[in-house]
């Protein structure tokens, strides 16, 4: 009886085929903890934009409102936005000095991870000067000889004396030469740099003022935060 011979076939084992789904799998969870990472990234970048953006429109209205000379109360109020709700403390003291009061804004919120987060902006407003009584001004002494104190007009006997007219010697007058003001080095604005109040910067050929200090970030140049420049 001939023996028959059994073809091989080719293709892939079980054990080849399980660690293969193991690999693959595992992969697509490292994917998916990746992306989940970034989009929560994204997310919370977003909203703090936001309550940035929120925080100094605040501000700019509580200042013009100081500025007007009106009073600006302590509120709190609360706005919704993309993917979160703000609540938005507006409160007022005293600043520096007696003519300046500090307005300040602070913005609270919960993000994905529902973790707070905060963002606080301050300024200080000058007071209106314009009501400030100017101290009264001195009263001149009373002029004249004090009645009951007698006074005696001395007498001359006029002699002639004869005079001379005196010439008159050109003198030269040294005429002065301006000299040139050295203007100030300023550095030109940067991100990531402590500042303090007082502080000035060049930016697109603009010399700005630091109205508070703050650490300067991207997206903060002078023109953007009045608040912080002027």
């Amino acid at each position: 009886m001939p023996r028959q011979t059994l073809n091989k076939q080719g293709g892939f084992s079980l054990i080849e085929v399980l660690v293969a789904s193991v690999i693959i799998g595992g992969a697509a969870i490292v994917l998916a903890r990746f992306d989940g990472s970034m989009l929560r990234g994204t997310t919370v970048a977003g909203e703090r934009n936001d309550a940035v953006t929120i925080a100094q429109t605040q501000l700019e209205q509580a200042r013009k409102t100081m500025l007007a000379g009106a009073s600006v109360a302590n509120t709190t109020s609360t706005q919704t936005g993309k993917t979160t709700n703000y609540t938005i403390a507006v409160t007022t003291s005293s600043g520096s000095g007696v003519t300046a009061r500090r307005v300040q804004v602070t913005v609270t919120w919960n993000d994905s991870q529902n973790q707070a987060q905060s963002v606080v902006m301050m300024s200080n407003v000058p007071l209106n000067t314009s009501a400030v009584v100017a101290p009264p001004s001195p009263t001149p002494a009373p002029s004249g000889t004090p009645s009951g104190v007698p006074t005696s007009t001395p007498t001359s006997t006029p002699t002639s004396t004869p005079t001379s007219t005196p010439t008159s010697t050109p003198t030269s007058t040294p005429t002065s030469t301006p000299t040139s003001t050295p203007t100030p080095n300023i550095a030109p604005w940067s991100a990531n740099v402590a500042y303090k109040a007082g502080d000035k910067v060049r930016y697109n050929g603009t010399v700005y003022t630091c109205r508070q200090a703050h650490t300067s970030q991207a997206g903060w140049e002078p023109p953007n935060v009045p608040s912080l420049w002027q």
